[in-house]
Order: structure tokens, then C-alpha cells, then sequence
């Protein structure tokens, strides 16, 4: 089966589903638009994008769990910090 996407307002919708309506299943099927599917098609397309652009930076799996394990421990630093600063002002 060939798939044909239109764009139509609203008013000429309603005529159009009922003239599409006249076809038995065998020869027409309505798609329903996912605008899930749609919102992550573009997303995905400007991934692809940016990485056919060189504008981001590739790593690999270890370079990734790298980086995780580096901010994590600065995560954990600033927590300590802010609680050690919360600590002394409650001493005082």
C-alpha cells in the first residue's frame, strides 16, 4: 500500500473522513498522526545533526564512566562542604 500524509484545515477534514469512510478497510486504512512519535523524530533528527555537524563530542563507554565517576565525587564534595558550613553555623 502506498501512504499519502495530507495536511487539510478542519472544516475540509470532516469531509474528507467521510469520503475516505466510502472505502472498505482493504483499500484504505487512516493513520492517526502520533505526535509522540513526532516530537521524538525531531529530536532524534536534530541529534543526528549535530553529530553530521561535529558540533558535539563523542566518547566512548569508559570515557563516559569516567566523567559519571568525576562528577559524582564533585557532587559529593559540595555536599560535604554545604554540610559542614551548616554544621559550624549551627555550633555558633
Amino acid at each position: 500500500m502506498l501512504t499519502i500524509k495530507l495536511k487539510v484545515n478542519e472544516t475540509v477534514a470532516g469531509h474528507l473522513y467521510w469520503f475516505l469512510s466510502k472505502f472498505s478497510k482493504d483499500e484504505i486504512e487512516i493513520l492517526e498522526e502520533n505526535p509522540e512519535f513526532n516530537k521524538i523524530q525531531n529530536y532524534l533528527t536534530e541529534e543526528l545533526r549535530q553529530i553530521d555537524s561535529g558540533s558535539v563530542k563523542l566518547m566512548t563507554v569508559e570515557e563516559a564512566e569516567t566523567e559519571i565517576e568525576k562528577t559524582i565525587i564533585n557532587m559529593n564534595l559540595n555536599i560535604s562542604e554545604l554540610l559542614g558550613s551548616n554544621l559550624n553555623n549551627q555550633v555558633d
